[in-house]
């Protein structure tokens, strides 16, 4: 596996309650294909200016981004994330979760001859 690019995937998802925001979380991918957290942060909203700040702070945790071994990063298509990731770290590798893509598709075309595609 020395061949493989290293892999982080991103989530943000929305915090209920009485204080609110959103939770950022970043999971890594071991050697073995086990997960494992890198990093998480509580922040206002999931918007472009939470992601650049908890990108740099993962960038200065994790060390430089290397040009050599580019980085792969997957998200579930947050607003904003892409944008970030290509501003931040404009040489990493950028990949959509299917599991969300599949939930889009199959709002979108409801029909079972096109499920069948994406199974």
């Amino acid at each position: 596996m020395a061949g493989n690019n290293p892999f982080i995937g991103f989530y943000g998802c929305h915090l209920k309650g009485s204080f609110g925001g959103v939770l950022l979380a970043t999971i890594g991918l071991d050697w073995n294909n086990g997960l494992f957290l890198i990093a998480f942060d509580i922040a206002e909203m999931k918007c472009k200016k939470s992601w650049i700040f908890f990108f740099e702070h993962l960038s200065n945790m994790v060390g430089c981004f290397s040009h050599d071994r580019p980085w792969t990063f997957m998200s579930d298509r947050q607003k904003g994330l892409m944008e970030t990731i290509n501003e931040v770290i404009p040489h990493a590798i950028h990949r959509k979760c299917v599991r969300h893509i599949y939930a889009k598709f199959k709002h979108q075309f409801a029909g079972a001859s096109l499920k069948k595609y994406l199974r």
